[in-house]
Order: C-alpha cells, then sequence, then structure tokens
C-alpha cells in the first residue's frame, strides 16, 4: 500500500526518470551505488545475498524441519520466494519514491514511518506501525525462544541429563530449566540493548 501511494506521489516513472536525470547525487541512482572495480563487486555480491539471510534464522529453519511432507515444503518455498519478492520490490520502491520527495534529512530507519505520516490517513498509518511492531516482536520472540531452548538443550546434555523428559516430575524439572534458560537470554538482551552504545 505504502509503495504504491509513494508512486503515485512521485508522479510515476516520468517522476522518477525526471528526479534522476537532475540529480545532483548521482551515485545514489546508479545501480552499483557509485563504486567500481572490486568494491563495484561487493556492493553487488552484498546486496544480492541478502537472499541468504533467511537460511541462518533459526526460528525459520525449524518450521522447515517442521513440515510434514515434500509437497509442504514446494508451496512453502513458492509462497515464501514470492513474498519475499514482493517485499523486497516494494522496499526499494519506497526508497527511491522517499528521495525524491522527503526535502529534509531522515535516517534510513525512519523513512518508513515518516513516509506513512506523509501520505496516508491517520488510520492506516497506525495499521501499518502496528503491522511492522508486530512483525519485529514476533521474530524477537522467536529468536529468544530458540536461543533458550539450544542454551538448555547444550547445557542438560553436557550435564548428562536428557533434556527432553516426558514423565512425573523430571518434565516439569526440564520445563523450568528451559523457562529460565529463556528468561535469561532476554534479561540479556535487554541489558545489551540498554548498555551498549545505540550505533551498535
Amino acid at each position: 500500500m505504502l509503495p504504491i501511494a509513494a508512486f503515485i506521489a512521485v508522479d510515476g516513472w516520468a517522476g522518477l526518470r525526471a528526479a534522476a536525470s537532475s540529480a545532483v547525487d548521482e551515485p545514489y541512482w546508479s545501480w552499483l551505488g557509485g563504486h567500481g572495480g572490486w568494491f563495484a563487486l561487493g556492493f553487488m555480491l552484498g546486496t544480492l545475498s541478502i537472499g541468504f539471510g533467511p537460511l541462518g534464522q533459526p526460528h525459520l529453519l525449524n518450521r522447515l524441519m517442521a513440515m510434514k511432507s515434500a509437497k509442504d515444503i514446494r508451496l512453502a518455498r513458492t509462497v515464501a520466494l514470492s513474498w519475499f519478492v514482493l517485499v523486497l520490490c516494494g522496499m526499494y520502491l519506497l526508497g527511491v519514491c522517499a528521495h525524491v520527495l522527503l526535502t529534509t534529512q531522515v535516517e534510513s530507519e525512519q523513512v518508513f514511518f515518516v513516509m506513512a505520516d506523509q501520505l496516508l490517513p491517520a488510520v492506516f498509518t497506525g495499521v501499518l506501525i502496528a503491522s511492522v511492531l508486530s512483525a519485529i516482536m514476533s521474530t524477537a520472540d522467536s529468536q529468544l525462544l530458540v536461543a533458550g531452548a539450544a542454551i538448555h538443550h547444550d547445557l542438560q546434555r553436557a550435564k548428562g541429563v536428557a533434556p527432553y523428559a516426558t514423565k512425573g516430575s523430571a518434565q516439569g524439572a526440564v520445563k523450568n530449566a528451559a523457562r529460565f534458560a529463556v528468561f535469561a537470554v532476554a534479561l540479556a538482551a535487554v541489558l545489551l540493548a540498554s548498555l551498549l552504545p545505540s550505533m551498535l
């Protein structure tokens, strides 16, 4: 919704072409970001390699491992790739349009919110912001659960105890240990976010 609104606001492809042809900051409109040689190659490979990011996210790998059949994997692959292409193209379009529309310097992380505030009614802006925050919280809590489970599993194995118990008091002890591990990881994340410099 927001990339389409921004695209209409810049007068479509004609507006983007006009902005690119009269731009002072020419490297921004270059496919290689104004780089040359090895820097251009590194820039291009780094940009393309964003697609490998989900492969290293444990909370996503767990969902792939939990699929029932190869048919489900094929369907998930089609849905995930289609959504990935749609989201990345929308992000790129929004960024280029924002470069044309915004007259003041805005931090890159705030472009989405500033553009939503300027181009959409307050109700739609609230829905978009809520969706972004829900996605962030969903990812954060999934990573906390995976990290806590991994720490608990490794510590139990190191002590020679079965990480997963299914009966009696052993099950309760395993649950409590897993909960403590998740709490410890969450507490460490809060302390790091609060104490480390914001630039990190």
